[in-house]
């Protein structure tokens, strides 16, 4: 939540849209990913799910994929197999118990994050990330660790950057997501949750 005044080491750009609640569209797999690791619809960042052979919006999509692979190439339709995997019961659950965003789940079990109910503020996700990057989610150690190596989009001597994009584009409410952090050797750890839409 980049930019203008400073409270607390937060930097907040637009107060008003900061707290606005969106859409987090692939945003939320970091929490997918994160509560199929704890109920097992993932058994681990090595399972593999197959590609069913049917023709896929990108390319980068027709092909089998890991936690780590789909979390790069932001693949839909593993983290829909994710979710139904999980089902409605434990899927609210854990939302409750993760205190994420509306905790929303109308629209169906493989899409209320993408055109349904489910909606974050930026605030909202930063916190979220925040509890993660520290392994403070009720969660087990083992889930928060491979979430966040899956997170991992640059890496150097110096600095590490876990990053998400996150896109509802074709919606009714457009929203365009880029959350994460940064952690440099002797820094505190720099959180942001960005987002752009008609509105913005």
């Amino acid at each position: 939540v980049p930019v203008g005044p400073q409270k607390d080491g937060t930097r907040v750009l637009n107060e008003g849209r900061a707290r606005q609640r969106y859409r987090p569209a692939s945003t939320f797999k970091i929490a997918n990913a994160l509560i199929g690791l704890e109920v097992g619809s993932i058994t681990d960042e090595k399972e593999v799910f197959p590609w069913d052979g049917k023709p896929k919006p990108r390319a980068a999509w027709e092909r089998d994929q890991t936690l780590e692979s789909a979390m790069r190439e932001s693949t839909v339709w593993m983290f829909q197999e994710v979710a139904r995997r999980t089902g409605k019961p434990r899927m609210q659950e854990w939302l409750d118990r993760l205190d994420y965003g509306n905790k929303d789940m109308t629209g169906g079990i493989d899409l209320f994050w993408l055109q349904g109910g489910l909606r974050i503020s930026a605030m909202e996700q930063v916190k979220f990330l925040h509890r993660l990057a520290e392994g403070r989610l009720p969660a087990t150690q083992r889930s928060q660790r491979l979430v966040r190596n899956a997170l991992v989009v640059e890496k150097t001597r110096d600095y590490t950057l876990y990053a998400k994009t996150g896109s509802s584009g074709g919606t009714r409410e457009p929203v365009e997501w880029w959350v994460g952090w940064a952690e440099k050797k002797g820094r505190p750890r720099a959180y942001f949750a960005m987002n752009q839409g008609p509105n913005a």
